[in-house]
């Protein structure tokens, strides 16, 4: 699935808090190295072109390419959406309301995230990896064999989960407000209030 130029790429590209801008290319991937567990930039290639069997090989290179986007940040200035994979398959993301449907549910679609900011808040508060995936190649990965969260950018996420962002003809014209006013009595006053605000 990644090959030997696609990992080392990936490395190339990869911006790491713990590794400063200044610093000269080669040094900087000295240290991206490093943090990846190699000793070196020359270690790290020299383990993906001497690794004998194909077999290996891929597994090794699906290992390191989880590790890049484990730890990478997303790209700077860049809108992306939060991902993560649910129990039993599906997909859950940060949000927001676009309207409500005809029996008086929200329909909501994923909201656009500051990627960077996010992906360093989430890897401090939760204990399960938050992937910064940039590549389709990386989202199938991420999506069958790594799951957990993702930070995503939209196009990206839109391509391989349309159904989360193509809701707009769920909102209906006239929704039943008396439904909505009850569904959010029944969850107390601190939600019934917010449905005078919209």
């Amino acid at each position: 699935m990644f090959d030997f130029e696609c990992v080392t790429n990936a490395v190339r590209a990869m911006e790491l808090d713990s590794v400063p801008d200044d610093l000269s290319r080669c040094r900087q991937l000295e240290l991206k190295a490093k943090h990846l567990g190699y000793q070196n930039w020359n270690h790290l290639l020299d383990t993906l072109k001497n690794e004998p069997a194909k077999d290996r090989l891929q597994k090794s290179t699906m290992r390191l390419i989880q590790r890049v986007c484990q730890v990478r940040l997303p790209l700077r200035n860049k809108a992306y959406v939060k991902l993560t994979i649910l129990p039993g398959g599906g997909v859950g993301h940060y949000s927001y309301w676009i309207g409500w449907d005809k029996k008086g549910n929200e329909v909501r679609v994923p909201r656009p995230i500051d990627g960077r900011e996010q992906a360093r808040k989430l890897r401090k508060l939760q204990p399960s990896p938050v992937f910064a995936i940039e590549t389709e190649r990386e989202l199938i990965a991420w999506q069958h064999f790594w799951v957990s969260t993702a930070i995503v950018p939209p196009d990206l996420a839109r391509e391989f989960f349309p159904a989360l962002f193509n809701k707009k003809h769920l909102v209906a014209k006239n929704p039943p407000i008396d439904v909505i006013k009850e569904k959010y009595e029944a969850m107390g006053d601190i939600y019934a209030n917010n449905l005078e605000e919209n």
